[in-house]
């Protein structure tokens, strides 16, 4: 617009009184015009952002958000903080057919949602409608799946930040065994693929479990996947088993009357875990009652035949014919450390 007032205005002025620079100006906004035009013209259409678990998408011009289901991505329970970008995730999933990862997903937005309201953040989350919707609509697609549903997309979480104490920390619930907990923002789950990796049947009760490992505060939350094994296989750092903090839940639905009662409900989880009394001899297994829960210590040899000394701590409910199983396993030389996260949990835990 400037290039053309200037060409009109410099049209009228008589030669003999039009200033030299006026004709200067007139080139340099014509450079500057073509420029910009060729800028424009080269603007990608879509972006590469990182989310805050340092997985790539996909955003576009219109804000539309796209993540690829690639060998690269991977599962995560939502944060609170990028509710939006998981949505379009979940959009994505739904659009692909996987409805496992798809369900977990939303029900862990709807948790973060509940969460916020509950500490009265907002009345109404702006994404609220739009992932029930997206949930009802994935549980009438695939409701032939009923049974894999249930099982693997419970439990499901969420990363919170409590008003109060400003921490983030990871908020899981089950819906089917009506419980809630809170546990440190490093800690990870385990995602199952199949409902025979956590999950099966004896002829007087059914089982299932799940796993959060840990990870250490200083690595990074994107890893490098096989470069990262072959360095540790290099340097011959084989020992990062032993020092990992893992929290273990189980959980039991009994089909006919109880064998076991609350006392002694912990022998059930004993034997799934193979501690026969010869084990238990070979461990140097020793469990005690420490207030409400139970600490164990025992002995554990690693593939290079050094002995680390391990504790855990377990906690137990039977209610009518359901039971729950919780602990904490660490080594001794992680023990401060996996104290705070065990009172936390501890803290948080809401069994109904």
């Amino acid at each position: 617009m400037f290039f053309i007032c200037l060409e009109i205005f410099s049209q009228q002025l008589d030669p003999l009184l039009q200033n030299s620079w006026i004709q200067e100006v007139s080139d340099e906004e014509e450079k500057f015009y073509n420029r910009l035009s060729t800028i424009i013209n080269k603007t990608k259409s879509l972006f590469i952002k990182e989310d805050f678990f340092g997985r790539e998408y996909k955003i576009k011009k219109n804000g539309t958000i796209a993540f690829q289901l690639n060998d690269f991505y991977r599962d995560v329970f939502p944060d609170f903080s990028q509710l939006d970008i998981h949505l379009s995730e979940s959009e994505v999933l739904s659009e692909n057919g996987n409805f496992i990862q798809g369900i977990r997903l939303l029900k862990g937005i709807n948790l973060c949602n509940r969460s916020m309201i509950k500490n009265s953040i907002t009345d109404k989350l702006r994404n609220y409608d739009s992932s029930t919707n997206l949930l009802n609509t994935m549980y009438k697609r695939f409701s032939h799946k009923e049974n894999e549903i249930q099982i693997l997309t419970d439990p499901y979480g969420c990363y919170i930040t409590e008003k109060k104490e400003l921490e983030k920390n990871l908020l899981i619930e089950s819906e089917a065994f009506a419980f809630r907990f809170q546990i440190g923002k490093e800690f990870e789950y385990n995602f199952p693929d199949r409902i025979d990796d956590m999950s099966g049947k004896e002829s007087d009760y059914e089982w299932k479990f799940f796993r959060l490992i840990k990870r250490d505060p200083k690595q990074k939350e994107k890893s490098s996947g096989f470069e990262e094994e072959l360095k540790k296989s290099e340097s011959f750092v084989k020992k990062i088993r032993d020092a990992k903090i893992i929290f273990f839940a189980g959980m039991t639905f009994h089909n006919t009357n109880l064998v076991y009662t609350k006392d002694n409900y912990y022998q059930l989880w004993d034997i799934r875990r193979g501690l026969t009394k010869n084990r238990i001899r070979e461990i140097h297994f020793k469990r005690e009652k420490v207030g409400n829960y139970y600490e164990s210590n025992f002995y554990d040899v690693n593939e290079f035949g050094e002995k680390k000394n391990k504790i855990v701590k377990e906690k137990y409910y039977l209610r009518k014919n359901k039971g729950l199983f919780f602990s904490l396993s660490y080594p001794l030389e992680k023990k401060s450390e996996a104290e705070d996260e065990w009172n936390l949990f501890l803290k948080t835990l809401d069994v109904k």
